[in-house]
C-alpha cells in the first residue's frame, strides 16, 4: 500500500520514499505510460490488463499528483482516480484509463528550434542585465519581463513547448535562463514578439539597456502585445484571401 506524505509517496512499506513528484516529471510520466500501454495492450485484456501491474499504478498515482497540484479546479477527481489505483478497485480502472492523456504526439524539431533560441535570448538579456549597475538592473526587472515565464501545459498550442521545456529542465537546468512568475504570465506569442524583435536587430555581444527594453515585454502592456499579434494573424489572412480571389479572377 502506499501512503502520501506531505506530497511525497511511501511505497510497499519498506521505508523507502520515492522521488518527490514534481513539475519535471509530468511530461515523462505521459510518455513511460504510453509505452507501458503499448506493451501490455497485446496481452490478456488490453488496456485493464497494464493496471494490474503495481509499477504502473504507482506511474499513474504520481501522474495525478501532480495534476492535483497543478489544477486545484479538478483536484477531487484527481484524488478520486488516485484512490481507486491505491485500493486496486479494477472495477473502476477504464474510468482512471479514459482520464489518462495518451495522445501525446512529438515535439517537432521546429518547436525544438524556436525554444532552444528564445532560452538563448534570455539568457542573453539575463547576462546583459546583471553586468549594469544596480539601479538600472532595478528599473528593467521591474519593468520589463527579464525572467523566462514558462508555458501553459494546458493549451495545445503551447503542450509541446511545455514538453520540451520539462526535458532541459530533466537534463540542461544549468543551461537554462532564471525563471520568474511573478509579474503577469507570458505567452507564446509573447516570446515570439521578442524573438522577432531580437531577430530583426542582429545583435551582437552583451545588450544595452535600451536594447533590453526592445526585446522584452513591458509589464503592464501584455495585452496590447497580444492585440497587437491577434491584428497581424487576420490582416494575414485577409492578404491570403485577397490572393486567392485575385487568381481565381485570373
Amino acid at each position: 500500500m502506499w501512503n502520501n506524505i506531505n506530497g511525497e509517496i511511501m511505497n510497499r512499506g519498506d521505508g523507502r520514499r520515492a522521488a518527490p513528484v514534481t513539475d519535471r516529471h509530468l511530461c515523462c510520466i505521459v510518455v513511460g505510460f504510453i509505452g507501458l500501454k503499448t506493451t501490455y495492450a497485446e496481452k490478456g485484456n488490453g488496456k485493464l490488463e497494464i493496471l494490474k501491474h503495481m509499477s504502473v499504478r504507482l506511474i499513474l498515482f504520481n501522474q495525478f499528483k501532480m495534476l492535483s497540484l497543478l489544477d486545484k479546479e479538478s483536484e477531487i477527481s484527481y484524488n478520486y482516480y488516485m484512490d481507486i489505483l491505491v485500493q486496486g478497485i479494477r472495477k473502476k480502472y477504464p474510468i482512471v484509463l479514459e482520464a489518462v492523456d495518451t495522445k501525446t504526439e512529438e515535439v517537432s524539431e521546429e518547436v525544438s528550434d524556436e525554444l532552444d533560441l528564445l532560452l538563448d535570448i534570455f539568457n542573453k538579456v539575463q547576462r546583459s542585465v546583471n553586468m549594469m549597475d544596480s539601479g538600472m538592473q532595478k528599473h528593467l526587472k521591474e519593468n520589463y519581463h527579464i525572467d523566462f515565464d514558462g508555458f501553459d501545459y494546458k493549451n495545445e498550442i503551447e503542450k509541446p513547448y511545455f514538453t520540451y521545456y520539462c526535458f532541459l529542465r530533466r537534463y540542461y537546468s544549468s543551461n537554462l535562463p532564471t525563471e520568474n512568475r511573478s509579474h503577469d504570465k507570458l505567452s507564446l506569442a509573447h516570446y515570439r514578439e521578442m524573438i522577432r524583435t531580437y531577430l530583426s536587430s542582429e545583435y551582437t555581444g552583451l545588450l544595452n539597456a535600451r536594447q533590453v527594453a526592445d526585446i522584452c515585454i513591458p509589464v503592464g502592456g501584455e495585452q496590447t502585445i497580444l492585440n497587437h499579434s491577434v491584428f497581424n494573424i487576420k490582416d494575414e489572412e485577409s492578404m491570403m484571401v485577397s490572393e486567392d480571389k485575385a487568381y481565381q479572377e485570373d
